[in-house]
C-alpha cells in the first residue's frame, strides 16, 4: 500500500517515473480514507483524476484507490486542490475555474506572515478580469491551535450558562446541537485608512480601496491548511493596468464558527480569540498572459426588461479561466418607498443544451441619481423619479466546447402596499441568448 511508485512502475505506463507531487497526493489520499462515506465518493475521485493533469495515470490510480479502499472514499485527494484548481467550498457562491488554472497561475516568491511558529506563506496568484486570487499555505503552531480552539466545538456549556436570558440560552442550545466547530479567518489589511479617511480592505499600488471579497479554507491536517483569498476589482482600482502591486498589512488571524457546513453563528462572546500577524506582503500580480488569450464579444441582442428595470449585457470576455459577463442595470422612477426594490440581482446561466452552468454574480458599482445629483446616502426620504444604475459581473463556468450561452437575470423584488406592507418575491426575467460562433 505504501510503495505507490513501485506499484505504478510495474504497470504499462509511458513514463514510469512518478512525479513527487503526484506521489505525495496519492499517499495523502490513501492515508485519509473515510470509512463513513459511501461508494459515490469513488466516482468523485475518478472524475477528479480524469480532469487532472495526470490524466494518463487516471485508470491506474483510480483502480488502485478502489481496490485499497474496498468501496470507501478517499478524502481530499488533491490536498485542497484538484490538479491545482482550488477546491472552493463556497456553496452559496459557486465559482468554478477551468482546467487551465494550473497553466495561468503565477507561483509567488514565498513571502510570509507569521505569529510565533504559525506561518502563512503566499504560494501563488491569479489576476483575471475583475478579480485577483491569492493562494496561501498555512501552518498552525500547537500553541496557536490551542489558543484559537481550532477543531473544538464552538459552543460549550459554560458559555450557555453565562446567559441569563432564557431565550438566548435556548438559541445557543439549538446552535450547539449543530455541532459547529472553530476554524480560523484571516482579515487582511484590517482597518487600513484610504485617502479620504475611510476604511480599506485592499491596497493596490499603494492606494487603499474597499471592495468585495471571498475567503475559503481547506483543512489538510490539524496543523496545515490551504487558504484562498479573492478580491473583486474595478477599473478605478486597477486603472486598467495588466500589472498591479498588492500590499497586505495590518493582518489579523481570528477564530470563528465553521458556518459553511452547518450554518449559524459566526462567533460568540467568550469564544472570540485573535492575534496580529507579523510581517507584510508586497506582491506584483500580472494578467498579461491571460489578457493575450482573452476574447471580447459585444452581444447584438443583449437586453432584458421588467417593469421599470432594464438590464443589458454590455460585453462578454472569454478568458482562459472563465466566461465573464459585464451587465448594466438601470431602474427608473425610483421613490422613497421602492428605493430598495429590485436590488438583489442574480443570474442563472445555461449552455446550449439547457444545462445550468456554475455562475456567480457580483455587483461592482451602484449609484442613485435624483434631480441630476448623485446621492451617496441610500436611506433618503422624500425623493421621486430617481434613477438607480448598477454594474455587475457574472463569472461563468467555461466549458471545453461551447457555441452559445443563455443568461437569465433573476431578481428578488421587494414590493410594498398599504394592505400587505413589504413583501419579497423572486422573479425570473427573459433569457438573453449569447452566441459565440
Amino acid at each position: 500500500m505504501k510503495d505507490i511508485e513501485k506499484i505504478l512502475s510495474n504497470m504499462n505506463v509511458e513514463n514510469k517515473k512518478i512525479p513527487q507531487r503526484v506521489h505525495n497526493k496519492i499517499e495523502y489520499a490513501l492515508n485519509n480514507l473515510d470509512i463513513n462515506e459511501k461508494s459515490n465518493g469513488i466516482k468523485g475521485i475518478i472524475q477528479r483524476i480524469n480532469n487532472s493533469c495526470i490524466r494518463k495515470f487516471a485508470t491506474i490510480i483510480a483502480s488502485i484507490t478502489i481496490v485499497l479502499a474496498g468501496g470507501v472514499t478517499a478524502f481530499a485527494i488533491f490536498s485542497g486542490t484538484e490538479a491545482g484548481i482550488p477546491v472552493f467550498e463556497w456553496i452559496n457562491s459557486g465559482i468554478k475555474f477551468s482546467s487551465e488554472y494550473e497553466e495561468y497561475k503565477q507561483v509567488a516568491n514565498g513571502q510570509k506572515l507569521n505569529h510565533n511558529d504559525t506561518v502563512i506563506s503566499l504560494a501563488s496568484t491569479i489576476y483575471d478580469d475583475n478579480y485577483v486570487l491569492l493562494e496561501f499555505d498555512v501552518d498552525i503552531s500547537q500553541t496557536d491551535k490551542d489558543y484559537l480552539r481550532l477543531g473544538e466545538f464552538m459552543i460549550e456549556d459554560e458559555f450557555i450558562q453565562l446567559k441569563e436570558n432564557e431565550k438566548q440560552k435556548d438559541w445557543l442550545i439549538q446552535e450547539k446541537e449543530k455541532g459547529i466547530k472553530n476554524i480560523f479567518y484571516i482579515e487582511f489589511n484590517e482597518n487600513v485608512q484610504n485617502d479620504v479617511g475611510g476604511k480599506s480592505n485592499i491596497i493596490i499600488d499603494g492606494k487603499g480601496y474597499w471592495t468585495g471579497k471571498l475567503q475559503t479554507l481547506t483543512k489538510l491536517s490539524d496543523y496545515k491548511y490551504k487558504l484562498y483569498q479573492m478580491y473583486f476589482l474595478t477599473e478605478d482600482m486597477t486603472k486598467g493596468n495588466d500589472e498591479i502591486t498588492l500590499t497586505l498589512c495590518n493582518n489579523v488571524m481570528m477564530n470563528q464558527g465553521d458556518t459553511g457546513k452547518n450554518g449559524g453563528l459566526a462567533n460568540i462572546a467568550g469564544n472570540y480569540k485573535s492575534f496580529d500577524l507579523d510581517g507584510e506582503i508586497n506582491v506584483k500580480v500580472s494578467k498579461t498572459l491571460i489578457s493575450e488569450n482573452t476574447e471580447t464579444i459585444i452581444p447584438e441582442i443583449n437586453e432584458s426588461r421588467y417593469k421599470n428595470m432594464t438590464q443589458k449585457v454590455e460585453e462578454i470576455k472569454i478568458t482562459p479561466l472563465h466566461i465573464i459577463a459585464t451587465v448594466s442595470t438601470q431602474i427608473d422612477n425610483v421613490n422613497s418607498k421602492n428605493l430598495n426594490n429590485m436590488l438583489n440581482k442574480e443570474a442563472k446561466v445555461y449552455n446550449e443544451k439547457g444545462d445550468e452552468l456554475v455562475s456567480y454574480t457580483y455587483e461592482l458599482d451602484k449609484k442613485i441619481t435624483y434631480e441630476d445629483k448623485e446621492i451617496e446616502e441610500w436611506e433618503v426620504d422624500n425623493i421621486e423619479n430617481a434613477i438607480i444604475k448598477t454594474t455587475e459581473i457574472i463569472i461563468i463556468e467555461k466549458e471545453e466546447n461551447f457555441n452559445e450561452i443563455q443568461i437569465m437575470p433573476t431578481i428578488e423584488e421587494r414590493t410594498w402596499s398599504e394592505n400587505e406592507g413589504f413583501k419579497n418575491q423572486l422573479v425570473d426575467l427573459d433569457k438573453i441568448n449569447i452566441k459565440f460562433k
